[in-house]
């Protein structure tokens, strides 16, 4: 990873980045599987109606949020964190190398 980006990244921003990333992930997961919301592929945002986001914003205040939030690579995520088979190999830094892009694009 040194050679793609330098002393940009150490292992301490990546934890960080992927925590953060995993959090952000799971809570999206977690409305997208509750009736009423779905993911909008065009706008990489949840989904759902207005009577909706009104009752999930009285159970849980802070996903307020995730109204407006977006996230770029919800399906690469969903790999990264088990809904599916794990990659191995160069599939796994070629993956990394795009959650990078995506987190830190000033850095690149």
């Amino acid at each position: 990873m040194n050679k793609l980006y330098g002393d940009k990244l150490d292992k301490t921003k990546m934890k960080n980045r992927m925590r953060t990333l995993k959090k952000t992930y799971a809570t999206m997961k977690r409305m997208i599987q509750h009736s009423g919301f779905g993911w909008n592929e065009e706008t990489r945002k949840v989904d759902a109606e207005d009577d909706v986001w009104e009752q999930t914003f009285a159970a849980h205040p802070k996903d307020a949020q995730y109204r407006t939030k977006k996230l770029p690579d919800y399906s690469t995520l969903a790999l990264i964190f088990g809904d599916t088979v794990p990659m191995v190999g160069m599939g796994v830094k070629l993956m990394i190398s795009r959650i990078f892009k995506m987190s830190f694009p000033m850095m690149i």
